[in-house]
């Protein structure tokens, strides 16, 4: 059986690019808390001498955390990558400098200054209208504007209201990334004439043919999406997230039941003491009706499992189930769709998870008579929505305990006690690595979240992060190219991967759908005889060949392309 390898030449000589003798760093003004870039037009980004190229990235907001890693790895070493955010746009500018090396073949220049715009509002569905060549689609895909001549332009309002801060202690041997924050909204535009983008999705562009998934019919995606295509970057690993109080209730009602070892104890952070869901109980949590109520879940069929039971006056205010989900052309919500519903891949048996006209509540209903659907546009919207359901910003008055919203999250009406909600969210695993907020994931029927799980085929919530449309060349758009560059490769994957404290390396791996995964590496060494962190490679794809354009389909059962590729070992 041939075996999935890696070249020794992509590793070694991925940023064996040309030297430079000096790095020019990016202007800037102001110091400390306040510094800021310089976006003026005589000594700063305005003036086109001092950047060397610009990419426009949209589409997947769950892929934002790896493009931002991306950006950080080609950064020099003890530079700042300055961040731009508008919370309320959901719109990024990050400004970087590279270093003395570049990829190999990538385009970019060592020593130069670079702007990245990315656009997550709206998800991976942004990126296929983007995608579309429909000219109106096209139009509604904006960007963060750096024109210091224009009102409200990045550039115009950056120095004074969107303040810098960089580490106290800055690395000298990797880059340090600065983020700038402020309350004042930043102009969107659209790219400059001629622009070619790079557009995301989770999925591939085909899902979004459905309503489920963003189609309407003024964007015409209904007969647009199939006609796109979408090529694979890397696999994208998502997981099942429950509020904190929510775990360890279950961690409780597990424990009690069996189900969980009784060394466990509730708060246990480690892999052998997180609960597990199956796929049909995420099927019914996450579905139109169905399981409404958390008095009706528990564990082993026993009474003591039972997680309200379990945990006496531990319980929410209302035990009515809440979710955490997307809006409709989410590409998180569409591979929980396609994994969890059969959504939209066959209408006949489908069960969708939430209909377009029905995405968020007003009002939360009586325990037992209906869940309560939480839209978020992004997320990291999606994370405050846990993290306020949860009872993050609680605060205390004389009426009890009450919930406050966290960022952009609204807060429905509450039916009971306003004390906190049990509820179950759907993210990407590159998330709260550090546990700050409260929430975390769960296992799937049995297994964790992990890489190593992905690539032995036991943990399946996973898609293939894919370009939709025309992918940017090495001369058409050197930046974009470049950061894709690093983003199919499973040595930089690795450096952008994090690791879980429970559960280990996670976040993405390189896709098997990319041939250039079969080729020898340092003598008698097999990347995937066995998972290898440092090399991470997904041996299951939704291709149906290595490298074949436009054969992506989400709906179609991973599989290992036969012939051309190993199957790490099953144990």
């Amino acid at each position: 059986m041939k075996k999935l390898l890696l070249g020794a030449a992509v590793s070694a000589a991925l940023f064996a690019g040309h030297a430079s003798a000096a790095i020019t760093a990016l202007p800037t003004i102001g110091t400390g808390a306040t510094q800021s870039i310089d976006f003026s037009t005589t000594t700063g980004v305005g003036l086109a001498a001092n950047i060397k190229g610009t990419a426009y990235f949209s589409g997947s907001s769950a892929a934002t955390p790896f493009l931002e890693k991306s950006i950080l790895n080609l950064a020099a070493a003890g530079s700042k990558v300055y961040k731009y955010y508008d919370s309320g746009k959901e719109a990024f500018t990050y400004y970087f400098t590279t270093g003395a090396t570049v990829p190999a073949g990538s385009g970019l220049t060592a020593g130069n200054n670079y702007v990245v715009h990315k656009r997550d509002k709206g998800g991976s569905v942004t990126g296929v209208l983007a995608a579309s060549g429909n000219a109106a689609n096209i139009a509604t895909v904006t960007y963060n504007t750096t024109l210091p001549t224009v009102t409200g332009s990045l550039g115009q309002v950056a120095a004074t209201v969107f303040p810098c801060a960089a580490p106290a202690t800055l690395s000298t041997t990797a880059a340090n990334l600065v983020p700038c924050t402020g309350a004042t909204a930043i102009a969107l535009a659209v790219p400059p004439v001629g622009t070619v983008s790079v557009n995301l999705a989770d999925v591939d562009a085909a899902q979004f043919a459905s309503a489920l998934n963003g189609a309407t019919a003024t964007n015409s995606l209904a007969t647009l999406a199939p006609t796109i295509a979408s090529n694979p970057v890397a696999t994208q690993i998502f997981g099942v997230a429950l509020t904190l109080k929510l775990r360890d209730a279950m961690q409780t009602a597990a424990i009690a039941s069996g189900a969980l070892p009784a060394t466990c104890t509730a708060g246990n952070e480690t892999e052998a003491c997180m609960p597990s869901l199956t796929s049909a109980q995420i099927t019914a949590l996450f579905a139109t009706g169905r399981f409404n109520d958390w008095t009706n879940f528990g564990f082993n069929g026993t009474a003591t499992g039972n997680l309200v039971a379990a945990n006496g006056t531990n319980v929410p205010g209302n035990p009515a189930v809440h979710i955490c989900s997307r809006t409709a052309g989410s590409g998180t919500l569409a591979t929980t769709q396609v994994l969890f519903e059969n959504a939209p891949c066959n209408g006949t048996v489908s069960e969708a998870i939430q209909s377009p006209a029905a995405l968020t509540i007003a009002a939360e209903g009586a325990a037992g008579a209906t869940k309560a659907y939480h839209a978020t546009t992004s997320s990291g919207e999606l994370e405050s929505c846990l993290e306020t359901l949860d009872g993050y910003n609680a605060t205390t008055a004389t009426s009890g305990t009450t919930m406050v919203a966290n960022s952009t999250f609204t807060l429905p009406t509450f039916l009971g006690t306003a004390n906190f909600r049990w509820a179950v969210g759907i993210l990407n695993t590159d998330r709260n690595i550090t546990n700050a907020l409260p929430y975390r994931f769960v296992k799937i029927d049995g297994y964790s979240p992990s890489a190593a799980n992905v690539a032995a085929g036991k943990y399946n919530f996973w898609s293939e992060l894919s370009t939709v449309g025309t992918v940017p060349t090495v001369t058409s758009n050197p930046l974009g190219f470049g950061l894709l560059q690093s983003m199919t490769s499973p040595a930089t994957i690795a450096l952008a991967n994090v690791t879980n404290p429970a559960f280990g390396v996670t976040g993405y791996l390189g896709t098997a759908a990319n041939a250039t995964y079969k080729t020898a590496i340092a003598p008698g060494t097999l990347i995937n005889a066995a998972f290898e962190a440092t090399r991470p490679v997904n041996p299951f794809t939704h291709m149906v060949g290595a490298g074949t354009a436009g054969t992506l389909n989400h709906c179609r059962s991973a599989t290992i392309l036969s012939g051309t590729k190993s199957l790490p070992g099953l144990n």
